[in-house]
């Protein structure tokens, strides 16, 4: 849901989305020192000065999408690839969807120790499956990370991923818990005769 890269000069960025041929989101954005260039950062409430209900509401990429980024006589593009991650705690994986026959590289940062970051590669078959075994590392509910697909050294598409996490209060009538960001999270239990309860 979000565009940022570096440019070689300070000057705006002037950042479109196509989606066949035509222009469903644009933005500007300035630029930032950082390190030997210039950083500049589109999130998405960027595509809606007037606001657009929370980020969730905001706009999200679709695959087949173009993103181009301008600055001057400097333009940069890429197609979004369709790219999914989902995180499986209780087998230790990560798997997903990415371009067939691609190497991505994961990045997982343990809920227990946020200053931590583990890696790791998996490759996609010709039918854009993939699958990354975090074992002996122990993916735990609450952990989080990304997956990084690149087009070439310059252009790349991340997508991020949440172990699901649940917690219940006792005597409460709150459940809290951790998903991917704007996904939907339905609960069911039961009362204390058997009755099910749906939120």
């Amino acid at each position: 849901r979000m565009v940022a890269g570096r440019m070689p000069a300070p000057a705006p960025v002037s950042v479109q989305v196509r989606r066949n041929g035509i222009i469903v989101a644009a933005a500007t954005a300035h630029p930032f020192p950082d390190g030997d260039g210039y950083l500049y950062i589109v999130s998405p409430a960027s595509f809606y000065p007037d606001g657009c209900g929370g980020a969730c509401g905001c706009f999200s990429f679709q695959p087949g999408d173009e993103v181009r980024a301008t600055q001057s006589s400097t333009v940069v593009s890429l197609t979004v690839p369709l790219l999914t991650a989902l995180a499986d705690p209780a087998a230790d994986i990560v798997s997903g969807t990415a371009p067939s026959s691609a190497t991505l590289a994961l990045y997982l940062y343990p809920r227990s120790e946020p200053s931590a970051v583990l890696t790791a590669t998996a490759a996609a078959d010709d039918q854009g499956a993939y699958q990354a075994n975090w074992h002996p590392t122990d993916l735990r509910p609450g952990d989080s990370g990304y997956a990084v697909w690149r087009a070439d050294p310059h252009r790349a598409a991340y997508v991020r991923f949440v172990a699901p996490l649940l917690q219940v209060q006792w005597n409460s009538t709150i459940a809290l818990g951790m998903a991917a960001p704007c996904s939907t999270v339905r609960l069911t239990a039961t009362d204390s005769e058997g009755q099910w309860l749906e939120d």
